[in-house]
């Protein structure tokens, strides 16, 4: 861009003239090579996320077999009693603030059916990041008892916000035998403020969406009490 002048002036009087008649910093200085311009900066962006989740439940509700599907694709026939065994598991989740996908690392604990031994790893609970609770829809017993399962887990947290998805397992089942239907197990998550996913453990549906919901409902509740600073950069602090 050439600029012209009708009056004598001082060198800096022409440089501040030019300035104002110049559209934009790439008119005056040329265009900033794309690396070298600072990257848009939004605290809400969480683009690596490592989780604890525990999955939790009366006895007899299928949690090793949504764990074992879900970390090794197969379906789980053991019905010894389990106390407390440790998957891993990585895999991609849109967020859905950013509308971009986050990686996920999580350590799964599938834990034991009886609330006292859960209770007792009060250490394994208190390192968790969110909770799967699972009910089994042709036990009326599992899904009775879900709401005060899980009551008895915040009380041992001392809270009463947990990222938490109710689970309705083993709804591969025929009709005639599922004693809960999803109405209730929808309005029991309702009433428990949590997201509500149907599942089977034995075919595998709709497992890896409640994993999915349970890592937004995570991710939401790590942002809920957020306040960060924007980075202060190197040539911005002044002497």
């Amino acid at each position: 861009m050439r600029v012209t002048s009708n009056f004598l002036g001082t060198p800096k009087d022409h440089f501040l003239m030019f300035l104002k008649s110049a559209a934009s910093h790439d008119e005056i200085f040329g265009p900033v090579p794309p690396r070298a311009r600072r990257p848009s900066w939004n605290p809400q962006d969480i683009s690596l996320l490592d989780v604890k989740i525990a999955v939790v439940g009366v006895q007899r509700v299928g949690k090793t077999s949504i764990v074992r599907q879900f970390c090794e694709n197969k379906f789980s026939t053991e019905t010894d009693e389990t106390m407390e065994d440790w998957y891993q598991k990585r895999m991609m989740v849109k967020d859905e603030l950013t509308t971009r996908e986050v990686a996920v690392s999580m350590d799964i604990v599938d834990t034991s059916g009886d609330v006292m031994c859960v209770l007792m790893s009060e250490s394994v609970l208190k390192n968790c990041d969110g909770f799967l609770l699972v009910y089994n829809v042709a036990n009326t017993h599992s899904f009775i008892l879900a709401e005060s399962f899980f009551k008895n887990i915040r009380n041992q947290l001392q809270t009463t916000k947990t990222p938490a998805v109710l689970v309705a397992n083993m709804c591969d089942l025929e009709q005639e035998k599922q004693k809960v239907d999803e109405k209730a197990g929808r309005d029991l998550a309702s009433k428990m403020n949590f997201p509500y996913c149907r599942v089977s453990g034995k075919s595998r549906d709709g497992i890896d969406e409640a994993f999915s919901t349970l890592i937004r409902e995570i991710l939401k509740a790590r942002r809920a009490p957020m306040v960060m600073r924007a980075p202060v950069f190197v040539d911005e602090i002044q002497e």
